[in-house]
């Protein structure tokens, strides 16, 4: 392949050609690297005497009935042994990455998912295309999308913004209401319910607010701003930022829910904690008390719809709920009219 225009000099090859040895116990055809780096192989020969003549020791393995095939190997590299089991632990964490595919996250956890199984003999990979069968991650209630290019640039953004504590503009379009852009410090991203958020506060001229969720597909851009950085909260703990199941905490006022489950949910009930709040009672009929304090019942409504909850606490959600399950009766009547 002839040399591109703007190809890395040989210094940047040669530590990029290192990275990609490192990891991996059966190295890389010397083809692959050529076109990965835009040169020839003749030029990838250089660079490895180049590698060689620094110290590092290399290998180069002819592969069995493939003439002029040639692959690269470090020959102190150091694996680390993976147990089956752990092979069959990284493809499920790798699965549920799946609805992410086309983003820089999706994009990261392939690649270190196939670092590790560069390490990996012939044997072992053949077991663990096998083993691939074997799990399966079937996300509820649909999945978003992220996959334009416009959105890929959005989340290297902010992702580089979360890593680097550095501060993003963005301009961004809620839900209801007009598009705001300004300043933005992230802190962190969340994955909940197979979406992408951002916590982070705005940076205003004449103060920093707090925290809230930005959902990822409502920006409209963002891009890190050079040479900028932002200071954590000395006291800043995400995970105390969140009403367990029920999403981000969005005041100091908490309500007290109390709601009674049916007997057809008894088992599951008994086993899940949608809460750190969450007290559950067994009652003699089969039914099942739970009661939990959030500071929002935004997310308490679908919840007890879905579990087909009997909410008695409080006395607004218990409205709400009764409001719901009335409309859907007179839509039901409406449909069985003739």
């Amino acid at each position: 392949m002839p040399k591109t225009h703007g190809a890395p000099t040989q210094v940047v090859r040669a530590v990029r050609i290192l990275r990609h040895l490192q990891g991996r116990r059966l190295g890389a055809r010397l083809d692959d690297l050529a076109d990965e780096l835009g040169v020839t192989r003749s030029q990838i020969r250089r660079d490895l005497l180049a590698i060689e003549e620094a110290g590092v020791h290399l290998a180069f393995d002819q592969e069995e009935g493939r003439y002029g095939r040639a692959r690269v190997r470090l020959i102190d590299a150091e694996w680390v042994a993976i147990s089956r089991r752990e092979r069959f632990t990284l493809l499920a964490a790798r699965r549920m990455f799946d609805i992410f595919r086309g983003t820089p996250l999706f994009e990261d956890i392939d690649a270190v998912f196939d670092r590790i199984t560069d390490t990996l003999t012939d044997a072992e990979r053949r077991d663990l295309r096998a083993l691939a069968s074997r799990v399966l991650y079937l996300p509820s209630g649909g999945t978003k999308t992220y996959d334009d290019d416009q959105t890929r640039d959005i989340i290297d953004a902010l992702q580089t913004g979360v890593l680097h504590d550095r501060l993003v503009r963005y301009r961004y379009q809620p839900r209801h209401g007009p598009a705001s852009s300004g300043t933005l410090a992230p802190y962190a991203l969340v994955l909940y319910r197979n979406g992408l958020y951002i916590i982070a506060s705005r940076h205003l001229s004449t103060e920093v607010q707090a925290p809230r969720v930005f959902a990822i597909e409502r920006f409209l851009d963002a891009e890190p701003i050079r040479r900028s950085t932002f200071t954590r909260p000395a006291d800043l703990a995400i995970d105390t930022l969140f009403d367990g199941a029920f999403g981000l905490i969005t005041g100091k006022h908490t309500h007290h829910v109390i709601a009674i489950l049916p007997r057809s949910a008894r088992p599951d009930s008994l086993t899940r904690r949608w809460h750190p709040t969450q007290q559950t009672t067994e009652l003699p009929d089969g039914r099942v008390r739970i009661e939990f304090h959030v500071t929002s019942l935004r997310e308490v409504l679908p919840w007890a719809l879905e579990w087909q909850a009997h909410i008695l606490s409080p006395p607004d959600l218990r409205r709400r709920a009764a409001t719901w399950h009335a409309s859907e009766a007179t839509r039901y009547e409406e449909n069985q009219t003739p």
